[in-house]
């Protein structure tokens, strides 16, 4: 946790140099013409992170221990400055004027830290309230954000819809499950909390994969389909195999999980790679419709990834004769992928 945290400073610290930097191009001749599109993305990119930081800091001091506060600012963090940083990017290139046409790329994202969290919350009960509440806590910033953005036009009642169901939706399933813990179960309240995490966790899987069904591309007529090239084809081959080898690799240099337990991060490090291969050689660009078997592929991959991260987290911190469940697990989400 220290060496993340350390990490974090790292990061903020780049930021605020990339800040300051951004803010001498600015006053340069050569951007005149150019000073509100590029003070948008430095404010959309750094400045907006930045302030959830702190602002997350400052909420995480309400919980009990450091570590549960360190996990919220964590998350609150890097859950809003990736997702963040894609619009960035999208409007260098595209123009503030210019329209993503879908918001399913940020709950994606946000499936995306869910999943990848959910190890932490398993492992510990105690930091999954902190670790949901922080992931919650940067959808929810970052989609105020969006609905004051001009790339957002057209989409902002969507974007609202989607908030709603992602994040108010699991909040109310956990109030109702907190009521009925306390006041029918009479369960203590480690417990009632424990229960209201787990159910904040599921609910807001649940409603984030509902938001991506509800999100999902539609048809292309056939005329407009493009072929999936040797290069794809390929890449779908290999990552069906791919992923299954590594695992076993994966075993072996670990030794279960006992030792090197840095090799266990070799799956989900190939599956965010090749994902995000296949996102990008399936996109549609230039008019042209995707390619949905290479983008859908890749996707599906970026997701397991993330779910590989909270296998790998658990293997890792429990002792051998424990790591069964958890390797099964792995092998079931490898095979949903394949």
């Amino acid at each position: 946790m220290d060496d993340i945290w350390e990490a974090v400073r790292v990061v903020i610290g780049i930021q605020t140099i990339v800040l300051v930097l951004g803010l001498i191009l600015i006053a340069f001749p050569k951007s005149k013409g150019k000073r509100l599109k590029m003070f948008g993305i430095l404010s959309t990119v750094i400045v907006a992170p930045l302030i959830i930081f702190y602002s997350g800091y400052l909420i995480g001091t309400t919980f009990d221990n450091s570590i549960a506060q360190k996990v919220f600012s964590l998350l609150s963090f890097y859950a809003v400055a990736i997702p963040l940083l894609v619009i960035g990017l999208f409007a260098r290139e595209e123009g503030w004027s210019a329209n993503p046409n879908s918001i399913r790329r940020q709950c994606f994202l946000y499936l995306s830290f869910l999943l990848g969290g959910v190890g932490a919350a398993i492992n510990d009960p105690e930091i999954g309230m902190p670790v949901i509440l922080g992931i919650g806590y940067a959808m929810l910033t970052q989609t105020l954000l969006l609905i004051c953005l001009p790339i957002m036009k057209g989409h902002r009642l969507r974007l609202i819809g989607m908030g709603i169901l992602t994040i108010i939706g699991p909040i109310s399933l956990a109030l109702v499950a907190a009521k009925f813990s306390e006041e029918q179960l009479k369960m203590s309240s480690s417990k009632t909390q424990e229960l209201v995490a787990l159910v904040l966790f599921a609910a807001a899987i649940v409603f984030s994969l509902l938001a991506m069904f509800l999100l999902r591309h539609g048809w292309i007529a056939e005329e407009a389909k493009r072929r999936i090239s040797w290069l794809g084809n390929g890449l779908l081959m290999l990552n069906i195999f791919a992923p299954f080898g590594l695992y076993l690799l994966t075993g072996r240099l670990t030794n279960g999980g006992s030792r090197n337990e840095e090799w266990l991060m070799l799956v989900p490090g190939w599956l965010f790679f090749i994902g995000l291969t296949l996102m990008t050689l399936g996109r549609g660009v230039g008019g042209l419709q995707p390619i949905k078997p290479l983008h859908g592929s890749g996707e599906m991959s970026f997701l397991i990834g993330a779910a590989m991260l909270s296998v790998a987290f658990l293997i890792g911190e429990t002792e051998t004769y424990e790591q069964d469940p958890y390797v099964i697990i792995g092998l079931i989400l490898l095979g949903i992928l394949a």
